[in-house]
């Protein structure tokens, strides 16, 4: 309770409204997860998040502490197929911080719209870390076209 009575009302607000940036942000970009080969197998490695033309999603907040607020769904190329993704941050394939999930059902019989967005409020990316995803797909090697919402505390 103390550090609730600690926070000013301006960083509340903040906290609990602010102007989010989208990734990829243009029309002709995607972002693209690629399951790993094998049904229900996770990616060989976490991979780092970039967008068709592999520009980093971390160098969008280069030395800026952001957090995501959700990962949109766009499609995927396996209709009726269970996906998950997790996204973490880390120096390097070998040590992330896992700081969200995503599951999802893909088309026809999607539980959610084919587009669906899951609302999520990670931990903070740390500032000049670099931002990893590993996903799996039920039937192996399935892919989902995905963006983001994010936010910079600058």
């Amino acid at each position: 309770m103390e550090l609730i009575r600690n926070i000013d009302q301006s960083e509340s607000l903040n906290f609990m409204i602010h102007d989010t940036q989208i990734f990829p942000e243009d029309t002709d970009e995607t972002v693209t997860l690629t399951a790993g080969g094998a049904g229900n197998a996770w990616t060989a490695a976490w991979t780092r998040i970039a967008d068709n033309n592999a520009i980093n999603m971390d160098s969008k907040f280069t030395g800026i502490q952001t957090h995501i607020a959700s990962v949109v769904l766009e499609s995927v190329d396996q209709t009726g197929e269970l996906y998950i993704a997790e996204f973490g941050y880390g120096p390097d394939a070998d040590n992330i911080t896992t700081i969200a999930r995503i599951r999802a059902v893909g088309g026809a019989q999607a539980k959610l719209p084919p587009k669906s967005q899951d609302r999520i409020r990670t931990l903070h990316i740390p500032s000049d870390s670099k931002f990893w995803y590993r996903s799996k797909c039920a039937v192996g090697g399935g892919a989902m076209t995905i963006h983001f919402r994010f936010y910079c505390h600058s």
